[in-house]
């Protein structure tokens, strides 16, 4: 496309004939110079070798008259001579009786055939050599003038005289070429200067046509060009100031649109789809451009509304009944709005917008589903500790045994709360980014080893084995001890826990270049597959009733992950259905220059 536009520009056009001129006009004239050159030189050649038959006659044939004297005569007489021409004096049958070049040679060529019927004749005549190499002859023959029985045989080798036709032809070439070049530059900047002014005024009515009204062109000239300019600038003017007006309006209505976050879709009085935002989009799960028939039935069968009718819709304060519509896991808010013509008010159509309330839905829910937990996790302990103290107080039990039995329980339950309470006042810090840190450099195997001792008792208990496997005696990170104490404390109860009795608790470190994994794994009652992604959410529990029999709150994991993530680490999870669950902890390797021990906020 490019290419065909330059081949059919002014410009090209006239540098185009300027370069066909000068190249006429040179061939023109090399042609002449080269064949004036030609011709001269060989009038010259002719002249000479005239001159050379002239002599030869009259100085050896006319002066010796015996042939057996010729060869004498032309060996002094062209004795230094040059080595380039040769001189021979041939019988009727054009057999050498005299050369000026030895060994003698018989000559039945063009040249001698004429001579032999009376006339001279110049002819060129080629010569194979050895190989392939061939030399060119310029020859010349002719009667004798004063003995009818000899002939005059002059030859020249040509090679001087093509030399300087081939030398004159390269320079003829060599000036054609530089004439074109220079030709071509002048051309260029020549047709320039003429379409520089017609170029300019494309451009910028190009760039009228795209709406850019606001830069005159200059005028440089007082010719029509410059009075088309004139006009194009005044015509500019008029069209800036009328459209300006307009854009102005359409961007505005055009930004707000494209930057609500609420979808906006316009129908027009007949239902069809007249404008809509990317929000609109994006909230509807919708793709306009892919829509074959964009309106109002068809946009709400494909959310789902295909009750909803559109003459219902362009009625005035019109709002759609439900609150909330779920649309592709979003929760969403329509409101349809009528609107109207402004001077004659005639209704032009319905404004839909979609408001996403997806955030405010899922914290409403979080909300209750907290509330509901957190009630819930300390009204059972209340229960017993209230009943317990109920049955205590009213002083019918006598066994002393019993009473402290009863009051172990209470005791219980207040710790049930307490840890509770405890639990939720940290997870509340790490919300309010208030949780502190000391972090400095680490051992893993050390913290590791002192949770192991702490869970070591009650996994005894249940005959279980925990087992550390470790290739090395330090694994260095940049953490908080206690609050890294406080992970595998949790993974390890929690494997204890649930794992059945005289099972085996494995944890084993693996590092590479840049990273050190942990695995805490044990071989207990698993976790299913459809419960994986949601364990360190709070509450979250994938057996409420056994999770609640061991002393659970739900809210260990969701510790633990806080507590990983401040360390700008990750844990992971592994499970299988009855056969267990592995713990993996990625903590980046300590670097000493990255270390910035004390006390830290996380923020």
């Amino acid at each position: 496309m490019i290419k065909k536009k330059i081949a059919r520009s002014i410009k090209t056009k006239l540098i185009f004939l300027y370069l066909t001129l000068v190249f006429i006009v040179m061939i023109i004239v090399g042609t002449y110079i080269l064949t004036s050159i030609k011709k001269f030189e060989l009038e010259k050649i002719n002249r000479e070798m005239i001159n050379y038959a002239d002599y030869i006659d009259e100085q050896i044939i006319n002066s010796f008259g015996d042939a057996k004297d010729f060869q004498s005569g032309i060996t002094n007489i062209f004795y230094g001579s040059k080595n380039n021409m040769q001189c021979n004096i041939l019988n009727l049958n054009g057999s050498t009786i005299a050369s000026s070049v030895l060994p003698y040679e018989n000559y039945n060529n063009k040249a001698v055939i004429k001579a032999l019927t009376g006339r001279e004749n110049f002819s060129y005549c080629h010569e194979v050599l050895s190989g392939k190499k061939i030399k060119i002859w310029y020859d010349y023959a002719r009667p004798s003038k004063f003995c009818d029985d000899y002939l005059i045989f002059i030859r020249v080798d040509s090679k001087e005289f093509l030399d300087i036709v081939f030398n004159m032809t390269l320079v003829l070439i060599f000036s054609l070429i530089l004439a074109l070049i220079f030709g071509g530059a002048i051309g260029f900047l020549f047709a320039g200067s003429l379409t520089k002014p017609i170029r300019i005024l494309s451009d910028k009515a190009k760039e009228m046509a795209n709406g850019n009204l606001n830069h005159e062109i200059i005028i440089n000239s007082d010719d029509e060009i410059g009075e088309l300019t004139l006009s194009f600038n005044e015509m500019a003017k008029k069209l800036s100031n009328m459209i300006n007006k307009i854009a102005l309006e359409n961007n505005k209505l055009e930004i707000i649109l494209q930057n609500m976050n609420d979808g906006v879709i316009f129908f027009d009085a007949n239902g069809n789809v007249l404008h809509y935002n990317y929000a609109s989009e994006n909230l509807l799960g919708l793709d306009f451009y892919k829509i074959k028939k964009n309106d109002f039935d068809n946009v709400m069968q494909k959310i789902g509304l295909e009750n909803n009718n559109f003459v219902d819709c362009k009625k005035k304060n019109f709002l759609f009944t439900d609150d909330i519509l779920k649309i592709n896991d979003k929760y969403l808010a329509l409101n349809f709005i009528p609107y109207e013509e402004i001077k004659n008010k005639e209704l032009k159509g319905v404004l839909l917008v979609i408001q996403d309330v997806s955030k405010h839905k899922k914290l409403d829910d979080m909300r209750q589903e907290f509330v509901a937990n957190v009630s819930h996790e300390i009204r059972t302990p209340l229960t017993t500790i209230k009943a317990y103290s109920e049955t205590l107080l009213s002083g019918e039990i006598n066994n002393k045994e019993l009473e402290n039995n009863f009051l172990n329980i209470i005791n219980q339950e207040t710790d049930r709360i307490y840890i509770l309470a405890k639990d939720l006042l940290e997870l509340s810090k790490f919300d309010n980014n208030q949780a502190q840190f000391d972090f400095r450099k680490i051992n893993l195997c050390e913290v590791i080893n002192k949770s192991i001792e702490q869970n070591n008792i009650e996994a005894k208990k249940k005959e279980q084995e925990i087992k550390f496997e470790q290739a090395k005696d330090f694994y260095y990170v940049n953490g908080d001890f206690n609050r890294l104490n406080q992970v595998f404390c949790n993974l390890i109860s929690n494997a204890i826990k649930y794992s059945d009795e005289k099972k085996k608790i494995e944890i084993y470190i693996k590092e590479t270049e840049r990273y050190i994994r942990v695995f805490v794994k044990d071989n207990g009652y698993g976790i299913p597959k459809e419960d994986l992604n949601n364990i360190f959410e709070r509450f979250y529990r994938v057996d409420k009733a056994r999770s609640r029999a061991m002393g659970g709150t739900g809210l260990g994991l969701s510790i633990v992950k806080k507590i990983i993530e401040a360390h700008d680490a990750n844990i992971n999870v592994i499970s299988e259905l009855n056969v267990g669950t592995t713990m993996i902890l990625k903590f980046k390797k300590f670097v000493e220059q990255e270390n910035n021990s004390g006390r830290k906020k996380i923020e």
